[in-house]
Parts: structure tokens; sequence; C-alpha cells
């Protein structure tokens, strides 16, 4: 059957819907997995896993099942599989949660294959199989069915965008999955169309054609032969591949921990990822490899100058900076990738180590990076990777150029970075010995001499690239905090470190950058709460006033932290301590780093595991419940939701109180609990607590903290001081454990009093 003029629009149609239906889906079961195992940044990154192996099993079933199968038979074949997914469709996860002590990675790729992994594999094979199919078919645009793949490029980028702006702000999850099923069904009915066209109109395709599978290449192949491949340019594509993926997963994790795990910040990095591609990759060259790399070592140094003063705010442009950089590593390494394609009867075996190296990359900084280091360590190892990519490899010249940058007569390329090391550590550990040293001098010392000193390195790739190992990696293994590190742990939920001041005065607890607890080593004070958690603060004076009540005998403190806030309780009562991270608890508990746990007057317990569970199970009602999980940039949104509001209200006592700590940096998270409030009918407050200088050196910290109450009387012996009522924003909705919309409540200035770091 002769093809007609139709079909390229079929094919273009039927890959533009199955890419964007592929692209949708990812972030929407991210956020269907986010609550469920804890809010962590590092939800997202394990995802990523999942989808970058269920892409690799997609392309790995096009090469295979085509080769033994031929167009023909695999297309009427694939009609069925195809189908299959529809038994399992709407999208839903299985029942059960995280174990508490330790496996969330492992669960959460569990629950996506179970959840969502047969759609996904089939979306994943398509982009391969389409290009295939028409490849193989006797119309003129089987000669060359590259075109397809920009139909491929602007289904992702459309479905990347219509989640965070269209779908998250206006409909619930659940409805989000079954508007998703019907355009499943719709691409059945597509890809069901071009098998069928395939099949029967298939003709005699040329070698080439049988073996175009689909992939990115919108170029003509590299001139040569199967001799011209060896197993150096098989190891440069993995390489090549999984330094990007690898950087994707380092942007993604930092931009989520340091300002919120949404959807937007999940989906700018892919679509930047996606677009290096794109460009690299295109029938034109829009920019040469010698700009991008100059351009990326301008980038890197001020990304590296940001990250040792510890620069956050604001918050856009930071957010930018580390867009750009990961758009100008990942364009130089996929520029480099696409110089070295192979000639024709590679190329599924090209796009197929294209797809291994991704899910390598992905897997290294995911689930490798973070049982073996701790801290954030693949973020500056795949910068400093992508920057070797500035060494001018060319043609089969390549493998000489990388040996005469590395060995031949080059030792200044490893002494010079060496002393950087040297003078950075030096300089670090003088700033952090001396106490009062100024900040100003101290950012221009440990920041501003060395990151200039890097940029001189620059001409030369692999000093520059030393150089920005030295750079990052000091910054990122905590050397920049004031004073020494007493304890440092990578947990799946962040790091956490306990640091002790310069002046020997503190013991300070890091979760990240923001810190989480304080508590004076003076023992005239060491009962005394710090951070913000001050009696003379929100949190502190509520609980105060709660322990003179003889009839309050129940406290809940949702998050641990230090324990500062249950140094404040009375004898006469309990005081339990939900928290989600055991290293937190051994943190608390462990007397060289703090002792509030140890000095408080009441009795206490501590469950580990994610507060709304553990407060489900329990069976006490509390006189007093403070939710603590809201500081910096991870937020648990399942604690938001009216679904949790209704077990806080079964759990609180007549009379009881429920306050919030919301201070952030970049989320206002106010107008939401006064949603809650006005739908509930409760008694509302706010106190926007900022503090001098003058405190903040003694340890106390500003906070905004909300109060709510069945009753305003309720509060009769609460000093009112400072509180405020909260009046509720009218166009806020109350969050459920099905609607949520972060992106609301984002706020991209410059960071408040109420969130301080390091």
């Amino acid at each position: 059957m002769k093809p007609g003029r139709w079909v390229p629009v079929l094919f273009t149609v039927a890959i533009f819907v199955a890419a964007a239906l592929l692209f949708v889906i990812q972030p929407m079961v991210g956020k269907m997995v986010l609550p469920r195992a804890g809010g962590s940044p590092q939800v997202w990154n394990t995802s990523l896993v999942f989808f970058q192996t269920a892409l690799l099993g997609g392309y790995l079933y096009a090469h295979l099942s085509v080769r033994w199968l031929g167009v023909r038979v695999q297309a009427l074949v694939h009609i069925v599989v195809l189908a299959l997914p529809l038994l399992v469709l709407p999208i839903a996860l299985p029942d059960g949660n995280p174990a508490v002590d330790g496996g969330q990675s492992w669960w959460i790729l569990t629950a996506l294959t179970l959840g969502v992994g047969a759609p996904f594999f089939v979306l994943a094979s398509a982009s391969p199989l389409i290009q295939s199919w028409l490849a193989a078919t006797t119309h003129e645009t089987g000669e060359d069915p590259y075109f397809l793949y920009a139909g491929s490029n602007a289904g992702s980028l459309v479905g990347l965008v219509v989640f965070p702006f269209l779908l998250e702000p206006l409909l619930p999850v659940t409805r989000q999955a079954s508007l998703w099923m019907f355009g499943y069904a719709g691409f059945v009915l597509l890809g069901g169309a071009c098998a069928l066209v395939a099949a029967l109109g298939s003709g005699k395709a040329s070698p080439a054609h049988e073996q175009s599978l689909a992939g990115p290449a919108a170029v003509p192949a590299r001139a040569g032969d199967d001799s011209d491949v060896t197993r150096n340019d098989r190891l440069f594509w993995l390489f090549c591949a999984a330094v990007p993926s690898a950087l994707l997963m380092g942007v993604t994790q930092y931009l989520t921990s340091q300002i919120a795990p949404i959807s937007l910040l999940w989906v700018l990095p892919l679509a930047v990822y996606l677009a290096t591609f794109i460009v690299a990759f295109a029938r034109r060259q829009l920019v040469s490899t010698a700009k991008v790399s100059r351009l990326l070592a301008i980038v890197t140094v001020v990304t590296a100058l940001t990250l040792l003063a510890r620069m956050f705010d604001p918050a856009w442009a930071i957010a930018l900076l580390h867009l750009a950089l990961l758009a100008l590593a990942g364009l130089l390494c996929h520029m480099r990738l696409a110089e070295r394609r192979p000639a024709t009867s590679h190329l599924t075996e090209y796009y197929l180590l294209i797809s291994v190296g991704g899910a390598l990359g992905g897997s290294f900084g995911a689930l490798v990076a973070p049982v073996v280091f701790n801290f954030i360590a693949e973020y500056p190892i795949a910068v400093v990777l992508a920057c070797l990519f500035r060494i001018p490899f060319s043609g089969s010249s390549q493998q000489s150029a990388l040996t005469r940058a590395l060995f031949h007569g080059k030792a200044l390329d490893f002494a010079l970075p060496a002393l950087l090391l040297a003078y950075v550590l030096g300089a670090s550990a003088a700033t952090r010995a001396i106490e009062g040293f100024s900040d100003g001098w101290a950012v221009l010392l440990v920041a501003v001499v060395p990151t200039l000193l890097c940029f001189v390195f620059s001409p030369r790739p692999v000093r520059f690239a030393l150089g920005v190992a030295v750079l990052l990696g000091t910054a990122e293994s905590g050397q920049m905090y004031r004073g020494d590190i007493l304890h440092q742990e990578r947990t799946f939920f962040g790091v956490h470190r306990v640091t002790r001041d310069p002046g020997n005065s503190v013991n300070i607890l890091y979760h990240g950058s923001t810190v989480h607890g304080v508590q004076s080593l003076d023992p005239a004070r060491e009962r005394e709460p710090l951070g913000y958690y001050h009696p003379s603060g929100p949190s502190g004076s509520v609980v105060q006033a709660v322990a003179t009540q003889e009839s309050k005998t129940n406290i809940g403190l949702v998050g641990a932290g230090t324990g500062a806030l249950a140094v404040l309780a009375a004898p006469h009562q309990h005081v339990t301590l939900f928290e989600i991270d055991p290293e937190v608890v051994r943190i608390a508990n462990d007397p060289e780093y703090f002792t509030y746990l140890q000095n408080t007057r009441a009795t206490h317990e501590t469950v580990v595991g994610d507060g709304r569970l553990s407060l489900a199970r329990s069976n006490r009602r509390y006189d007093l419940i403070v939710l603590d999980a809201f500081s910096s940039g991870t937020i648990p949104l399942h604690l938001l939701t009216v679904e949790a509001f209704d077990l806080y209200m079964e759990r609180l006592a007549e009379g009881g109180i429920l306050i919030f700590h919301i201070s952030n940096r970049h989320l206002e998270l106010a107008p939401v609990l006064g949603a809650h409030a006005r739908d509930r009918g409760l008694a509302a407050y706010e106190w926007i607590d900022v503090r001098p200088d003058e405190a903040v050196e003694q340890g106390i910290f500003g906070s905004h903290w909300v109060m709510l109450t069945r009753d305003a009387q309720d509060l009769a012996y609460v000093p009112r001081a400072g509180w405020q009522p909260l009046q509720p924003v009218g166009d806020v909705r109350a969050w459920t454990d099905d609607f949520s919309d972060l992106l609301s409540v984002q706020k991209w200035g410059f960071q408040s009093a109420a969130a301080p770091t390091s």
C-alpha cells in the first residue's frame, strides 16, 4: 500500500503526543511520591533515576525488537503492547510507605515501577519505534526520518511547561491522572495507526533505515565504516552522556534543597538539559564549542564565588546562575558527543550507549553519592568533569590531545591547584578560628581571591578543572562554616552538620545551609533555648505558658531538631517528639552536641517516622502540638493539607493549641494556614519575630510562627504581645492531599531575618 501525504503528519502528531505525555507524567508522579517519602529533594532525583532507566529499557526494547522481528512483524506485535497499559490506568501508586530506618530510594523505585512502569516504558519506546517505522516505509520522508525528532522535542517541552503552569495550579492529582489516561488512550490510537502504516506500507528499506532508531541526530552521520568505532569511542559516548546527567541531578538537588522541592524547580533543569541536546544536534551549529567553553569558565567561577560566600539571595538570580551552569556544561558535553557521532551503521548502538550513560550518571547522583559521601559531592564532581571537556578534542587526535594536556610537561597544572587548595584551607581555618573576624574580610579572603586565581587558570583546561575542584569541594564539604565541624552526616533527607562557633560559646545544628538548632556552652545558659525557640519569642513563650497550666499534660513536637522546646516543659508534662530522620534523633540525644533533652524536667519519648503517620498511630490527645518541620526549603506538603488538619483536630485536646513554624526564605505559607483557619472557623494569629543583630550574635534568631485554636478564649493564659490576627487571603485555597500549589506561595525576593543561614 502506497503511503499518502498524510503519513508524515500522522507520525509527527503521534511522536509529539508521546513525548508530551512522557514529560507530563514525570513531575506528576514525582509529586505523588513526594509526601509519602518525607518531602525530601532527594525524592525527585531518585525518581529521575527511574525515568532514565525506564527510558533506557524502552530504547533497548525498540532496538532489539526491530532487529529480531523486522519492522512489519514488530509493528503488529507492538499494537498489543500499546494497549496493555490501559489495564493499569489511571496512574496510582501502591499502598505503603518507606521504612523509617532507611531504604527510601529503593521504595521509590519500586513504587514507580509498579505504579507507572508499564505506560512509561511504552511511551519511552515510542520515539525510536515511530522513526524506524517511517524509515521502513516507501514514503519519501522515510529517507530522512530525523525531522520527527523536532516533533519529539516540541512535545517534550510542551509537556514540561504544561504541568507546573496549567495542570498543577488548576487540577487535583487524581483529575490530572484521569486526564493523562485519556491522553494515553489517544496516543494508543495514533501509535496503532502508525504501526498499521508501517506493517502495511513497509517496503525495501535501506540497511541504514532499518537501523535508524530514534535519537537526537538531526545532522548527517559522520562518514566512516565499522572499523571507525573503538572501545575508546564507546567509553567516550558513555562519559559524554553521564556527566550532564549527573550534573542535572546536582543542580536539581541544589535548587530544590535551597529553595523548595516544587515541580517548577524539577521541570526547569530538565527543560534546560533537554534544550542542550536540541542545540548540540541541530543541523546548523548555533554556537562554537570554543565560545561555550569560555562562557562555561566564567559562569563556573561566578557560581563557585556564590557557594564559597554562601550567597542565597535573590533566589531568582541564584537559580538562573545554576541553570546557566547546567546549560553551558551540558551543551559542551553534548556538542562533544555530537562531534564524535559514528557512521550510520552504529547509529542504534550510539543512542543506546547515550541512554546507558544517562542512566549511569543519574544513578551516581541519586543512589551512589548519598551513600558514599557525607556532603553533596555529586554536584562539584559533575562540574569538574564537565570542565574537562574544555580540552580541545578533535577527531582521531582525541586521545593524544588528552595525553598532552595531562602529562606532557604540565606540572604546573597540578602544582598550582595544590597551592590554591593550601591557601583556601589556610584562609578558611584562620577566619573560623578568629573570633569577631569581619564577614566582609572573610568573604574577600576565602571567596573572592580564590575565584579570581582560579579564573586565571581558565586557559589551561586541566588546571582550571582542578582549581574548580578545590573551590567547589571546599564550599560543599562544609569547610566554609565558621567554627569547628564536630559532626557531619548525610542521609536521604539532607546533610546535617554540628559546628562550634569560633568563640567556643555555642554549638549549632545545620540542615543544609540553614540553622536548625543552637545551644550555649555556658553552664548558666544551657537550659535556655536559643535559635528560634527563645522564651521571649513566639514558640518559647507559648510552650512556657502551657507549662504553667496543671491541666495541660501532653505536648507533641513534630520535628525534633535539638529538642530545645522540650526543655521548657514542666515536670507534670509528657513530651512526644516526632522525627522522620533517625540521624537528627541521634544528634539531639548526644550530650557531646546538645543537652536539651537531658535537661528537660518533663518525661519525654522520641518517635521515629513521618510526623503525620506517627500522629495517626498515637492514642494520645495533646494540649499543644508544635509543627516545626517547615524551616529551610524542604516543605512536607502533606503536613499542610485538609486531611492533615483533620488529624490535628482529632489529636488536639479541648482547649488545645496548634503552632506552626513557617520561617522560610522562599515560601510564604501563612496564607495557606489562613485558608484552613477560615474554612474551619479557627482563631488564627501570626508573629513575625524580627531580631536585631545584637540578639543574633547571642544566638537568638527571628522567626515566623502561626498559632491556631478552636476558640480565642483558649489562649487566655498565653501572652499576646507580638501576636497579630492572621488575615486570610481570599483567593488562596486550602491545600488537600490531592491539590497543592506551591508556585502561588513562592517568593523570589531577598531572605528575611526569620531564616538565618550559615
